[in-house]
């Protein structure tokens, strides 16, 4: 609409027509909704969001347009599901989330009210690992679409340790940003979270996912540059995950501190394990970044204490959108159950692996371990083939927690080597 003079508009709710997304599981209960429209100016420079988050219970009307042709034009419709599965014919009972999200160009549709069948969508078999009986699981799922913009939050608990099916749309224009986070009673916001990678999901393929998984490790969230800032936040008592992060918080019980190093001298430093922001000069230069912290809290026997110390090179890019450092992580894996222990008693292989911050080549992987706190330590063989490699762990028979050093280098002279006391418990052998 070109508006050059007092102009009437008639809007009719009479033509407006329900918005829902069903699925195939008739006894689904609805998470909430959101729906929302994005108009982009036809050179992309300028953009228009209007949108409405639902509780669940709520409805939401639409009135179906004609096409848009003079610029960009989005319609959104986002919608959770989930339910449970009784118990029957020798099958334990389980539960499960629908995450749903429509894209549609150009108009909001003349059919507003649409199943998406399982076929039509991917599966992700997810297990939550922690201790029995301590603190609560939220899954959070939000879909991203590729413009930008508000598209909803949708949260479900979930057990620990259990396990859940979760289903994903896969429309081509949409990713899923997904989180999971620990609460526990009486306590204010969640103790701990954990980020994945943003994921676009392809129809009818199977997927899993750990959450909460041990052995605790040290990680960084986020590593990221814009022109003459860094963006450095450690995770320090993060999942055995690949690529996932976690941020413990001072409201679970957590304390820390870093602090940022440029060619051998201190340039910052933070009272807390929160998001370091620190203004750098454009020249290449290698940067340290050394975190330590503790964690007393009454949820979780693991993770007591970590250290960790990363260092990389970095330069003023030559874009002015975010770019990522190039920070080495590496973690460790091995066959520990659902409470995050494992049997004493006998020599487990585990693996480890270096994650990639960049495009160098990984040059070693070295794993200390100890058995008393972190009183003594002892090597162990990695036996490396690039980024990964495997070790024979020989676990005591008496139990305990094992506490773990990780080191990683690579050829670009990128390293980590971090400390975690209580990464996984060993339970004793009878």
């Amino acid at each position: 609409m070109k508006l050059s003079a007092d102009t009437s508009v008639t809007l009719d709710g009479r033509e407006a027509k329900p918005v829902n997304l069903t699925v195939d599981k008739a006894n689904a209960t609805s998470g909430g909704m959101f729906v929302g429209v994005t108009s982009i100016t036809a050179d992309g420079r300028y953009g228009n969001q209007k949108g409405v988050q639902l509780l669940p219970g709520d409805h939401v009307y639409a009135t179906p347009t004609a096409k848009v042709t003079s610029h960009q034009f989005w319609y959104l419709a986002a919608q959770q599901w989930s339910g449970a599965v009784p118990a029957a014919a020798g099958k334990p009972a389980s539960s499960y989330a629908y995450n749903l999200a429509v894209n549609t160009k150009g108009s909001i549709p003349a059919t507003l009210t649409r199943r998406i069948h399982d076929s039509e969508l991917g599966r992700v078999s997810e297990t939550y690992a922690g201790e029995p009986g301590k603190p609560y699981g939220v899954r959070i799922d939000t879909p991203v679409p590729f413009y930008g913009g508000l598209a909803g939050e949708f949260s479900n608990e979930v057990p620990i340790p259990g396990k859940q099916t979760r289903y994903y749309t896969t429309d081509d224009t949409i990713q899923w940003d997904r989180k999971f986070a620990v609460r526990v009673p009486d306590a204010f916001g969640f103790v701990d979270s954990q980020f994945a990678p943003v994921t676009r999901f392809q129809v009818d393929r199977a997927y899993t996912r750990v959450w909460n998984q041990a052995p605790l490790r040290a990680r960084t969230l986020d590593a990221l540059r814009s022109q003459d800032l860094l963006f450095l936040t450690p995770g320090l008592f993060s999942t055995a995950a690949a690529n996932t992060g976690s941020l413990s918080t001072a409201v679970g019980g957590t304390e820390g501190s870093s602090v940022l190093y440029r060619n051998g001298v201190k340039i910052a430093s933070l009272d807390s394990l929160d998001q370091l922001m620190v203004p750098v000069s454009d020249e290449k230069a290698v940067y340290e970044l050394k975190s330590t912290g503790t964690r007393n809290v009454d949820w979780t026997l693991l993770g007591t204490e970590a250290s960790a110390t990363w260092t990389f090179t970095s330069a003023r890019p030559d874009t002015d959108a975010l770019t990522d450092v190039p920070l080495l992580n590496a973690r460790l894996n091995g066959p520990l159950n659902t409470a995050n222990s494992i049997v004493g008693g006998r020599t487990y292989t585990f693996t480890v692996a270096a994650e990639r911050g960049g495009r160098a080549a990984t040059t070693a992987l070295g794993l200390q371990v100890s058995f008393d706190d972190g009183k003594t330590w002892r090597t162990v063989k990695v036996n490396r083939v690039g980024d990964h490699g495997t070790v024979a762990l020989a676990l005591p028979k008496s139990g305990g927690f094992a506490s773990i050093r990780l080191a990683a280098e690579d050829a670009a002279g990128n390293a980590v080597s971090q400390t975690v006391i209580r990464s996984f418990r060993v339970t004793p052998r009878s």
